[in-house]
């Protein structure tokens, strides 16, 4: 376990994949003495977006600065329990150090926060109204997913993806003050084109632990099941399957995408940054096929411009095929 003294050393650390974690791996709600002010905490979560996900920094550039700094905060939460969720090297502790993670937010709930990104949370809920039920019950699923985890159909990967994805994006509507109905349904079904796309890009880090988002009546119709995705190489059926679970997403993106247009302002351009990425990475994903089984692709910002300069005009406002 590493210890720290002051924020600032923090500020300095490396990273594991997001820099989210290297101090705590052991006690995710103490900071062993640390104290963190609101704007330390603000800048540790705006370090953790530019690590982890550059092409959203980018897109949050955009953006009214307390926004920016809210979903900063969301972010980063949310990236530390994917880490715990996905990361390998947290296998041993996964699911107390997920627990450990939703006790604090609880202290976080009742003005306890010690870790940065609850402190940033806690003061960002605080100043747009966050539920805190939504953050509750996208910790609940990520302990979830830290076990074995399979579904018979589509309808019921949709359910987990709502819990998950699904909380957080009405959390993003809520700070971005888009909360009218028709577009909290647009986010809700981007949030679930997003999760798929995500499950999918990580077939091979999921499926040694048995946590398979293709469901067993999809696999079937390809005469595959969750033994035949362990023990087989990559097949054509396999890649039917994905071929299949792609153009399934895509058609959620496209029901989602009103969200992009009707969103207004500085939410569009973020919305829109949003929907480009995850349909890039969908498209990254259908490429990859089977080898999806032994490979996870990434985008960075290189591979985003090039993937959606390659995609022509099926980008641009308007025109979604």
């Amino acid at each position: 376990m590493i210890k720290i003294s002051s924020p600032v050393e923090v500020e300095k650390l490396g990273t594991l994949r997001s820099g989210s974690l290297a101090p705590w791996v052991n006690d995710l709600s103490h900071t062993h003495g640390c104290s963190w002010s609101k704007e330390a905490s603000y800048r540790y979560c705006q370090k953790i977006v530019r690590q982890s996900d550059p092409n959203l920094s980018l897109w949050m550039h955009l953006i009214p600065k307390q926004q920016a700094k809210a979903l900063a905060a969301v972010y980063a939460v949310a990236r530390v329990a994917d880490d715990l969720t996905d990361e390998e090297i947290f296998s041993p502790l996964r699911q107390s150090a997920l627990q450990s993670w939703k006790t604090s937010f609880e202290d976080a709930c009742n003005q306890k926060a010690r870790h940065p990104a609850m402190v940033a949370l806690a003061d960002s809920m605080s100043r747009f109204d966050v539920d805190p039920d939504l953050v509750n019950r996208f910790l609940s699923s990520c302990i979830e997913e830290s076990g074995p985890l399979h579904f018979e159909n589509w309808n019921q990967v949709e359910e987990f993806a709502k819990s998950s994805f699904g909380s957080l994006g009405k959390v993003v509507m809520g700070i971005l003050g888009l909360e009218r109905s028709d577009l909290m349904y647009w986010a809700e079904r981007m949030s679930v084109a997003l999760f798929i796309t995500c499950r999918l890009r990580d077939l091979s880090v999921d499926l040694p632990r048995q946590k398979v988002f293709l469901p067993s009546d999809h696999l079937a119709e390809y005469g595959l099941d969750l033994q035949t995705l362990l023990n087989a190489p990559p097949t054509d059926s396999l890649s039917l399957a994905i071929s299949s679970a792609v153009e399934r997403t895509r058609w959620i993106y496209r029901e989602a995408y009103p969200l992009v247009v009707e969103a207004g302002g500085y939410a569009t351009a973020l919305l829109a940054g949003v929907w480009l990425g995850g349909r890039t990475l969908l498209r990254l994903v259908d490429r990859s096929s089977a080898a999806l089984l032994y490979s996870r692709p990434g985008l960075s910002v290189f591979t985003f411009a090039r993937t959606m300069m390659g995609a022509g005009l099926e980008r641009l406002p308007g025109v979604v095929t």
